[in-house]
């Protein structure tokens, strides 16, 4: 996995689509297969819905944003995640049977 790579395909994506990557994940990807709190910011995202991370001594470590979106950045609850996987396997067809690739 090369989180860079899939930095420059968003500036692609942006640049040819004349949007911000943002905007793009929603209209293209989150809209359709209906994932209401995914996305790829967590700045500005209520803490209470973020899952808590932990360091090794056990005590809670502070949310940490990926840079370079999309790289490893998807924030989501399970549900949305679970719709994800669910069109993925299904090669592009969401859980209710239309197809959003």
């Amino acid at each position: 996995h090369a989180g860079v790579g899939q930095a420059a395909d968003r500036c692609v994506l942006e640049h040819a689509a004349g949007l911000p990557f943002d905007v793009l994940a929603r209209r293209e990807l989150f809209d359709p297969l209906q994932l209401r709190s995914a996305s790829f910011r967590t700045h500005g995202a209520d803490p209470a819905r973020l899952a808590k991370s932990y360091a090794r001594e056990g005590r809670e470590a502070p949310v940490w944003a990926m840079d370079f979106r999309p790289s490893g950045a998807l924030s989501a609850t399970p549900r949305d995640l679970a719709m994800l996987v669910i069109a993925c396997l299904r090669r592009g067809v969401a859980a209710d049977g239309s197809r959003f690739l």
